[in-house]
C-alpha cells in the first residue's frame, strides 16, 4: 500500500495519472476543482475538501474504488439552481461491465445542484455512514444497481425547486425502463432520512428492494415502492418494508401516504410490508393498485391495511343501527363483525359486498354459522364469494332457515390467499 499525501489538486491530477497500485490518496487539504477527479483504477481517496461549481467532483470510472471520509461541496452557494449534471460522485458502469466494489463511507456531501452519491450500472457496491444534506434531487441514486446496500446515512434537506417535481432520499431505479435493466437486491438499511420534499425512500420497478430499519421523517411520501409513471412497464416485485418509523410531522408539502405500494395493468407489483410505524400522514398506505395478493402481505404493522369499514349493503338485508357490520383486514386476515336484518321474510340470501379486494378470497370463504338473535329465529351459513367467482366479495347467507327479520350477527375470520 502506498500512501501519498495531497495538498493541491495539481498533484492529486498527476498523483492518479500515473495509476500507482493499491495507491491510497490522503487529501490534506481544501481544493476548488474546475474538472472532475477521475478514479479510472482501483484507488482510495481519503480526506478532503472539495468543492465544485457544477457538475460531478469525483467521476468513478473503475471497480475497486473507495472514497473515506472526504468532504465535498456542490454548487448552490453560488448558483442555487437545479442542474443535472451536478452529481458529486457519479460511478458510471454499462450493462455489459458494470462497476463492483464501489465503496463510499464517512463523507460529508452537501449543497449539491442535483444529485450526491449516483450509481449507475454497479453492483456488490456500499454507501454507508455518510451525511448527505441540502440537495435538489436524490441523496443516493442507484440506477440499474444490483445488491448495491445504502446504510448508516443522514440524508436530509431535499426541497423541490424551480423545474423539479420530485426529490429523493435514497432511491433505486433503472437506466433502460427494461426488465434487464431492473435494480434488483439492493437495500436501504438503518438510515435517517427527513425533509425530502418528494419521497424519502423510492424504488421505481425494483426487484428484491429491501427498505428495513429506517427513520423517515418529514417527507410527503414516506416509502415509496412504484413503477414511475405512465411510460414505464415494470412493477416492484419481491420487495420488503420492514421495522421502519415513517412519520410526517414537519413536512413542508402536503402530506400523502406514509408506505405506498402499486403495479399498472396486467404488471402487478408484489412486496412484505410488515412491522413498520407510520404516523402523521394523510393515511398510512397507499396505490394497493394492481397488486398480486396471493405474493404480498401487508400486516402487524401499527395501521391494519384496512381499519374497520362498512360492509356495502346491496343485498337482501339492512345494517343493524345499533352494531353496523363492518370488515377490517390486516395480513391476510379479514374479520367481519356486526347484525344484518333480513329485509323481508322471503328474501334472504345476498348480505352485501366487501368492496376492498384486498378481502376478497381465492375462493368461497366461509365464517361459519350464524343464528338470529330472537330464539325463534332462523339461522344460516355465512359465506365470502372468492375471486373466481362472477361476484368477488360478496357476503351471502347460504342455507338459510326461518322468515324472521331478527338481527343476524356477522362474526369470524377467514384468510384471503
Amino acid at each position: 500500500m502506498v500512501r501519498m499525501p495531497i495538498n493541491a489538486a495539481g498533484e492529486l491530477y498527476a498523483a492518479l495519472r500515473n495509476k500507482e497500485p493499491d495507491l491510497v490518496v490522503e487529501a490534506k487539504a481544501e481544493l476548488e476543482l474546475h474538472r472532475p477527479i477521475v478514479l479510472d483504477y482501483p484507488v482510495r481517496v481519503t480526506g478532503g475538501r472539495f468543492k465544485v461549481q457544477d457538475g460531478p467532483a469525483f467521476v468513478i470510472a473503475a471497480s475497486g474504488v473507495t472514497l473515506d471520509s472526504c468532504t465535498i461541496i456542490g454548487g448552490r452557494d453560488e448558483n442555487d439552481s437545479y442542474s443535472s449534471a451536478q452529481k458529486l460522485i457519479h460511478a458510471t458502469g454499462t450493462q455489459e461491465r458494470p462497476l463492483a466494489g464501489i465503496t463510499v463511507r464517512g463523507c460529508r456531501l452537501w449543497r449539491s445542484r442535483a444529485d450526491n452519491v449516483w450509481l449507475e450500472w454497479c453492483v456488490d457496491s456500499l454507501v454507508t455512514n455518510n451525511v448527505i444534506t441540502e440537495y435538489l434531487y436524490s441523496g443516493v441514486m442507484g440506477v440499474s444497481a444490483n445488491r448495491v446496500v445504502v446504510s448508516g446515512n443522514v440524508i436530509r434537506d431535499a426541497p423541490l425547486s424551480d423545474g423539479v417535481v420530485n426529490t429523493y432520499g435514497i432511491a433505486f431505479t433503472d437506466l433502460d425502463n427494461t426488465e434487464q435493466a431492473r435494480s434488483r437486491d439492493c437495500s436501504a438499511v438503518g438510515n435517517q432520512v427527513s425533509l425530502i420534499d418528494w419521497e424519502g425512500i423510492d424504488t421505481h420497478g425494483g426487484d428484491g428492494i429491501s427498505v428495513v430499519a429506517n427513520t423517515v421523517v418529514g417527507c410527503p411520501r414516506g416509502i415509496a415502492l412504484v413503477t414511475g409513471n405512465e411510460t414505464r412497464h415494470a412493477a416492484p416485485t419481491r420487495c420488503v418494508v420492514s421495522a421502519n418509523t415513517v412519520n410526517g410531522a414537519g413536512s413542508r408539502r402536503p402530506v400523502r401516504e406514509a408506505i405506498f405500494l402499486g403495479g399498472i395493468p396486467n404488471v402487478p407489483a408484489n412486496a412484505t410490508i410488515t412491522g413498520n410505524h407510520m404516523t402523521g400522514h394523510q393515511s398510512a398506505f397507499g396505490g394497493l393498485s394492481y397488486i398480486d395478493r396471493p405474493k404480498t402481505f401487508i400486516g402487524d404493522n401499527n395501521f391494519p391495511l384496512l381499519d374497520w369499514s362498512a360492509i356495502t349493503m346491496d343485498g337482501d338485508y339492512t345494517a343493524d343501527p345499533a352494531n353496523p357490520p363492518q370488515y377490517r383486514i390486516d395480513g391476510n386476515t379479514i374479520w367481519l363483525r356486526g347484525n344484518v336484518i333480513p329485509k323481508a321474510d322471503g328474501r334472504r340470501t345476498v348480505i352485501g359486498h366487501l368492496r376492498n379486494g384486498h378481502a376478497w378470497p381465492g375462493a368461497l370463504m366461509w365464517l361459519g354459522e350464524s343464528h338470529g338473535l330472537d330464539p325463534a329465529a332462523g339461522r344460516g351459513v355465512v359465506g365470502v364469494l372468492g375471486a373466481d367467482s362472477d361476484n368477488p366479495g360478496r357476503v351471502q347467507m347460504f342455507a338459510v332457515e326461518g322468515t324472521d327479520t331478527s338481527p343476524y350477527p356477522l362474526s369470524g375470520s377467514y384468510q384471503a390467499l
